[in-house]
């Protein structure tokens, strides 16, 4: 019987080092009169009471809270507002 000798080659490959990036996240920015109307809530200001301090309707007042909320995809007001002040924007 005869022997047979196996030899195993290795290969090396190189492989060029992956490097992870945070991506950078643009926050959308706030017009200004989101930022009127989340500093005055931010204040404790009602609907109401905004909206007779920026000579706005109500209604007009509570389409700035829900675009701002669906836009940055928050809950609520009270989110919309904490998010403004940790943003910097208020």
């Amino acid at each position: 019987m005869t022997a047979s000798l196996l030899v195993h080659q290795t290969t090396v490959v190189h492989q060029t080092p992956v490097v992870h990036q945070t991506p950078v996240v643009l926050m959308p920015a706030l017009s200004p009169r989101e930022r009127d109307v989340l500093a005055l809530v931010a204040d404790g200001y009602s609907t109401r009471e905004v909206a007779r301090r920026l000579c706005y309707s109500e209604r007009t007042i509570k389409n700035v809270l829900q675009d701002v909320t669906s836009r940055l995809d928050l809950r609520n007001r009270t989110q919309a507002v904490a998010y403004a002040v940790r943003s910097g924007w208020i």
